[in-house]
């Protein structure tokens, strides 16, 4: 009896064998792909696999990563479950799972998977940052802040996360919080323009405007043919009071973009904080060709005549004003009156 039940099990190995080693192999050359960035053809031998042995986890797992590479989220939501079903703990597939339901737009259901991929192994990085970024994407920021922050210290140098808790602390007005995570940013990629960028923009909005300066013209000459940067130093320059810096800054623009309404619309405020209220008036006037409905530039006008006593210039500008904007009419009107 033992010596049958011997015979027995050997012969099941031995039939079972082939397929085993075939899949091993399959699933091997798979990954050796995916270490190459080969995701469309490890993707292929990871489905021969399971059609091998549906039984499978890993192999569903791994297919849905590939899937997820090559940006095929339902046919990755398809292969996670499957993994799932096999390996109910797999916080792996739970997090390709919850990663691709928030890439189709199915965000409360994709937290949820990502919550349990958290539980399961709350070291893994992947699922805190993934959940961190669905629960931005539901307007719950107090708890991405926790799931962002536990990913960042598994790696302090996760980009994705710097810039997710950016777009937190922006929109939450926390400036100084924002200008942590900016210069570290700009720490691991010192070539990366727009990280100067968003550091000198939350600098304007903590008063530091020579700071501002700094990170814009760093982002200059990163990139110097984007035209924000310069439009945001002369903003910097005009709110540290470096006036006439900002007049060269927007006059240099000009010469790029001499149709632009910033730009024009920037010249005519500088001079008009310095005075010279024809120049304000002429500038003004261009950027009202520019934008006609511009409450702002007929302001403008209207009130560096008042400034310059031409009072029946600037009553020609109220009832257009009236319509635009009414009170900036009344301001007007109360200049007029005096």
């Amino acid at each position: 009896m033992k010596i049958r039940f011997v015979l027995t099990v050997l012969f099941s190995l031995l039939v079972a064998s082939p397929s085993i080693g075939q899949t091993t192999h399959l699933t091997g050359r798979a990954y050796a792909l995916t270490q190459e960035k080969k995701f469309d053809q490890a993707a292929e031998l990871y489905k021969e696999a399971v059609k091998i042995n549906p039984d499978d986890a890993r192999s569903f797992t791994n297919l849905s990563w590939c899937q997820i590479e090559l940006r095929q989220y339902e046919a990755a939501i398809s292969s996670a479950r499957q993994a799932i079903a096999l390996e109910p703990d797999d916080h792996i597939a739970q997090n390709n799972l919850g990663f691709s339901l928030l890439m189709v737009g199915q965000n409360e259901t994709g937290v949820d998977a990502l919550q349990r991929s958290v539980e399961i192994n709350g070291s893994y990085e992947k699922s805190r940052v993934n959940l961190g970024w669905g629960l931005m994407k539901l307007g719950r920021d107090e708890e991405a802040v926790v799931q962002l922050q536990a990913g960042l210290a598994i790696d302090p140098n996760n980009l994705a996360v710097h810039k997710n808790l950016v777009s937190i602390y922006f929109r939450s007005a926390k400036y100084k919080e924002a200008i942590a995570h900016l210069e570290s940013l700009t720490r691991l990629q010192p070539n990366e323009a727009s990280h100067y960028s968003g550091l000198g923009a939350a600098y304007i909005n903590s008063g530091k405007h020579l700071k501002a300066i700094d990170a814009f013209q760093h982002a200059i000459s990163l990139q110097p043919d984007e035209i924000q940067h310069l439009k945001n130093l002369a903003v910097a320059q005009s709110g540290a009071g470096k006036r006439e810096d900002a007049i060269a800054t927007y006059l240099q623009l000009l010469s790029k973009r001499p149709r632009d309404y910033d730009v024009l619309f920037g010249i005519a405020l500088q001079n008009n904080q310095l005075v010279r209220h024809d120049v304000a008036i002429d500038f003004a006037k261009q950027a009202l060709e520019v934008r006609p409905d511009s409450a702002q530039a007929i302001m403008m006008i209207a009130m560096s005549y008042v400034s310059k006593r031409e009072l029946d210039n600037a009553r020609a500008y109220l009832p257009k004003l009236k319509e635009l904007d009414e009170d900036l009419a009344r301001i007007l009107e109360k200049a007029l009156a005096k």
